[in-house]
């Protein structure tokens, strides 16, 4: 580590211990299937969180090293940000964010003692599965917070806190994060750092986090209807009945068969089409929602409007039959 770290210019980082607790984990085992997407989760969230707040002014990585205690499982994160000198790095920019700040702003370190400004575990913790019924912003002890109000709760947050609550993929990475709670001997997640109370996620905690609504992203433009030709592989056909299939465009995609006439043809065995054949096609694709920053908010939907043409995957030759020519 102390090599990596050398070879770094610039840079901020940010030390957490991070420890789920249960009796399930008094043997300091852990099915990985569970723990190694929660470590992944726990990346991406720290990643997102950099990007939101710094842009490409910084990148930020995640290293991991694996520890054991008593009774729980514990490993420690080191939230590594390298400083680009393109945007004059120096970590007394103000323009740039600190590991530390992303941290305290993702809630995995608490904010100093007597501040009741909460991070992003702080405010799922306290909204208890509630999406806020109303956010403004106040003045706290001379700077700018976020008081959100969710029935009778009033909460108070970093403004950059908030952004990271209020984006799609930062949410989805929090809720992956607490997952391994959902096993009912799991009993706890905590966040440790050297100068801060621990952040603790109880299962509770974790079963309200896990019932968040996603946020619903503001569409600032619209890409209308389209139809294009292309060429798609069956990965999945429907036999009988109506139903979606899976085919290889651009990516895996689950389309709509339209051309019922074709299809029924198929269904009757009358066109061969097995998977892995190649159908020429014309589709349609359906309107596509695009957010602010011109990207797309929810894929569009596909569907199959005309068979055009079929070609078949030519057959392997038995190997038996090779032997015995």
């Amino acid at each position: 580590w102390q090599k990596q770290r050398d070879n770094v210019m610039l840079m901020s980082d940010a030390e957490i211990i991070v420890r789920y607790d249960g009796p399930a984990l008094s043997d300091h085992k852990m099915d990985v299937e569970q723990l190694a997407p929660a470590i992944l989760a726990l990346g991406e969230l720290a990643k997102r969180a950099n990007y939101l707040a710094n842009g490409n002014r910084a990148s930020v990585k995640v290293l991991v090293r694996v520890d054991v205690e008593q009774h729980c499982i514990q490993y420690g994160i080191e939230i590594v940000q390298d400083i680009l000198q393109a945007a004059r790095g120096l970590l007394d920019d103000e323009n740039i964010k600190t590991a530390k700040d992303l941290a305290e702003w993702m809630g995995i370190i608490t904010g100093v003692t007597g501040s009741s400004v909460v991070g992003l575990y702080g405010i799922l913790k306290l909204l208890r599965g509630r999406r806020p019924d109303e956010t403004k912003m106040v003045v706290q002890d001379g700077k700018d917070v976020v008081q959100i109000m969710a029935g009778r709760d009033v909460i108070l947050a970093h403004p950059m806190a908030m952004k990271l609550f209020e984006d799609r993929e930062i949410l989805q990475s929090a809720k992956s994060t607490t997952k391994p709670l959902e096993n009912e001997e799991y009993e706890s997640l905590e966040f440790h750092s050297e100068d801060r109370a621990p952040q603790i996620i109880s299962r509770e905690d974790a079963a309200s986090i896990a019932l968040m609504p996603e946020p619903v992203p503001e569409v600032a433009s619209l890409l209308p209807p389209s139809s294009i030709k292309a060429w798609v592989k069956i990965r999945t056909a429907v036999y009988e009945g109506a139903g979606k299939w899976k085919v290889q465009h651009d990516r895996s995609r689950d389309v709509t068969m339209n051309d019922l006439e074709w299809l029924e043809k198929f269904q009757r065995n009358e066109v061969q089409a097995p998977p892995g054949s190649m159908l020429h096609v014309e589709m349609s694709v359906s309107e596509i929602e695009l957010d602010r920053s011109g990207k797309p908010i929810r894929d569009p939907d596909y569907a199959i409007e005309k068979v055009l043409n079929v070609e078949i995957p030519p057959e392997t030759p038995d190997m038996f039959e090779l032997q015995a020519e």
